[in-house]
C-alpha cells in the first residue's frame, strides 16, 4: 500500500489506487488502468485494419462487386466489430466470474460482470473512434494516427487529473477518466450509481456548452468575422485560468473568468446547480440577443 497507494508517478500513469490492502482493490489497480489503455489502443488499431485498411488493400472493392452495397458493407464490418467487442466481454466476465469463486478472492458475479464491463469499455470507445477516423482518412496508416491523437490527447487530460494538481474535473473529459471512476470491484453501490452518476455528469457539462454556444452566436451576431474564433479563444481561456490555478496560487475573480473552474467534477463531487443554471442563463441570453442582433443587422449593398 505504501508504495503504490502514495506513489504520484503511478497515480498518473495508471490511475489513484483504491482499498489496496484488499484482493478485490489491488485487483482492480493492477488489471484496469494498464488493460484499459491496451484495449484503447487495440480498439482503435483494429477499427482502422477492418474498414480503411481493407479498403486501402483492394479486398474492399471486391466485396462491394458482389450483391451487397458499400453501406451494408460497412454495416456488417462494425456489426463484426461489436461482435468481438461482445466476444471480449464475455470471455473477460467469464474468468473473473470463475476466479471470484476462490474463498481467497470471492467476487461476487455482479462484481465480475461490472470487472469486465470497465475492462473493455475504452476498446468499445476506441473501435468507435477508428471507425470515425476511417472514414476521414485516405490511408489506414493516417486513420490510425487520427485515432492515436485523440488517444493521446486523452491520456495526457487523464494524467494531468490524477497528478494531484487539482485538476480532478479533467477526468470526466476523457473516456480512460470515465473508466477510472467506476472503481469496479471495490464499491458495492458501483453497479447502481451508474446510471444516475452518468446522467448527472452528463447535463453538468451541457451548461459551459450552452453558455460557449450562446456567447458564439451573439459574437455572430454583433461582429461576425470574430464569431469563428470567438468560442476558441473562450474554451482555451478557461483551460489556461484553470490550469494556472491548479498550479499556483491566483485571483478567485480572474478563476471565475473560466468555464471549467465554475463546472464541478461531478459525479465525484455533487454538481453545483446554481454555477450550472448561470452559465445556462447566460448562454440563452447571449443567444437571444445574437440573434436579435443578426435580425437587425443591415447588410451592405454595392
Amino acid at each position: 500500500m505504501r508504495a503504490f497507494g502514495s506513489n504520484a508517478a503511478f497515480a498518473a500513469l495508471f490511475g489513484p489506487a483504491h482499498e489496496l490492502q484488499s484482493v478485490a482493490g489491488f485487483t482492480a489497480y493492477k488489471c484496469l488502468g494498464f488493460l484499459s489503455i491496451v484495449g484503447a489502443v487495440w480498439g482503435l488499431l483494429t477499427a482502422t485494419r477492418l474498414l480503411r485498411g481493407e479498403e486501402e488493400a483492394g479486398r474492399f472493392e471486391l466485396l462491394l462487386a458482389g450483391p451487397t452495397t458499400a453501406r451494408r458493407a460497412t454495416t456488417e464490418a462494425l456489426g463484426g466489430l461489436g461482435a468481438g467487442l461482445a466476444t471480449m466481454f464475455a470471455l473477460t466476465a467469464a474468468l473473473a466470474a470463475l476466479a471470484g469463486r476462490s474463498s481467497k478472492i470471492d467476487f461476487s458475479v455482479t462484481s465480475a460482470l461490472f470487472f469486465a464491463l470497465a475492462l473493455v469499455a475504452s476498446a468499445g470507445v476506441f473501435l468507435g473512434v477508428g471507425a470515425v477516423t476511417a472514414q476521414l482518412a485516405p490511408t489506414r496508416r493516417q486513420a490510425a494516427a487520427y485515432a492515436g491523437v485523440v488517444f493521446g490527447v486523452c491520456y495526457a487530460l487523464r494524467m494531468v487529473a490524477d497528478s494531484g494538481t487539482g485538476l480532478e474535473w479533467m477526468r470526466w473529459t476523457t473516456p480512460l477518466g470515465w473508466v477510472e471512476q467506476l472503481q469496479p470491484l471495490t464499491r458495492s453501490d458501483a453497479v447502481a450509481l451508474v446510471p444516475l452518476a452518468a446522467l448527472v455528469a452528463g447535463l453538468n457539462v451541457v451548461a459551459p456548452a450552452l453558455c460557449v454556444l450562446g456567447l458564439g452566436a451573439l459574437v455572430l451576431g454583433l461582429w461576425p468575422r470574430a464569431a469563428g474564433a470567438a468560442p476558441f479563444v473562450l474554451v482555451g481561456w478557461s483551460i489556461f485560468v484553470d490550469l494556472v490555478g491548479g498550479l499556483a496560487h491566483m485571483s478567485h475573480w480572474l478563476l471565475d473568468t473560466s468555464l471549467f473552474h465554475q463546472m464541478a467534477a461531478a459525479p465525484a463531487a455533487a454538481a453545483d446547480w446554481a454555477s450550472a443554471g448561470a452559465m445556462a442563463g447566460v448562454g440563452v441570453v447571449a443567444a437571444v440577443l445574437g440573434l436579435v442582433a443578426f435580425d437587425r443587422r443591415d447588410l451592405q449593398v454595392r
